[in-house]
């Protein structure tokens, strides 16, 4: 284990770390794909990216202690999703996780509730994955669900969850690649007009683009 994998989960995630010592294991184990990265190595790259990028420009719905907490815990079901052989289930046992690990008085339960919300719903990420391939009616759909659950802004909703996307997107090396290209990295905004966004895939810029001006002209 190195010094930022100790110090994280004793500043961090001290408010689990006493009675939840299974969580390391958790860490150090495989989540699949093509970047064959451990939980600690996706969550870290993420960390770092929101850290970086975002929080130091951003005025998010969530105070940055509970940022913090959603973005390293985001996928903490992910490699009990892949040893069940079903990794469609990451959200579903994610939120269980989240669920158990946030004891009462850390969050209170509106807290919980839209945390769970931002990671679990992901209606950036669903449309844009081929694997998942939301259309985009059912994306705006979830987006508005998130209005609704978070009781704020469109736009509020909209640089929560395209951060929170972006930052994901830079966890796995093969995907940062192919979104912002081999010499690309984010800044503050996640559609700059200084980045050349999805370098290799127009189709999902595209995408992107438009979903991104049809939710906020609704």
């Amino acid at each position: 284990m190195n010094k930022t994998f100790e110090r994280v989960f004793s500043e961090e995630l001290s408010f689990v770390k006493s009675s939840k010592s299974w969580l390391l294991d958790e860490f150090e184990k495989s989540i699949g794909g093509r970047d064959n990265l451990t939980l600690w190595e996706h969550t870290l790259a993420v960390w770092q990216a929101f850290e970086f990028f975002f929080l130091p420009s951003h005025q998010f719905l969530f105070p940055a202690d509970k940022i913090r907490a959603m973005i390293f815990l985001h996928d903490v079901g992910k490699p009990e999703a892949i040893a069940v052989g079903d990794p469609e289930r990451q959200h579903e046992i994610t939120s269980d996780f989240i669920g158990s690990l946030v004891p009462r008085g850390q969050m209170s339960s509106s807290q919980l509730a839209d945390i769970l919300a931002v990671v679990t719903i992901d209606p950036i990420g669903k449309h844009l994955n081929a694997k998942h391939r939301l259309t985009q009616e059912r994306a705006l759909s979830e987006l508005i669900l998130l209005v609704r659950t978070l009781r704020c802004s469109r736009i509020e909703v909209w640089e929560l969850v395209s951060s929170y996307y972006q930052a994901d997107v830079c966890g796995y090396p093969s995907l940062r690649a192919k979104v912002f290209g081999e010499s690309h990295l984010p800044r503050t905004n996640f559609d700059s007009d200084n980045l050349e966004l999805f370098h290799l895939d127009i189709d999902e810029r595209t995408r992107f683009k438009k979903l991104k001006h049809e939710f906020l002209s609704l």
